[in-house]
């Protein structure tokens, strides 16, 4: 059993690596278009070192970063509720 662990481990965190990277990648090619137009509008000067957080930490992302799905995830489970975000599809009253 633990051989087959040890044998296995490898391939599953090459591919859970992966699929981080291209999440955080994906967040960045979805997320900047509208990081640019609410937050770089009026700062000529900005780089992509700014671009890139700030596409990962966006208020209401295309797609969210792993961290914020974890972090709505982990709220969830301990209060029993999700965190209230305004969204495209809701109704205002």
């Amino acid at each position: 059993m633990t051989e087959r662990l040890r044998r296995n481990a490898g391939p599953v965190a090459a591919v859970l690596t992966a699929l981080l990277l291209l999440w955080y990648l994906g967040c960045i090619g979805l997320n900047a278009r509208g990081v640019i137009e609410r937050e770089f509008a009026d700062r000529p000067g900005w780089t992509v070192a700014e671009l890139v957080p700030a596409c990962w930490s966006q208020e209401r992302p295309v797609l969210p970063a792993p961290q914020q799905v974890a972090l709505d995830l982990w709220h969830s489970a301990l209060t029993g509720r999700w965190i209230r975000r305004a969204t495209c599809c809701t109704t205002r009253p």
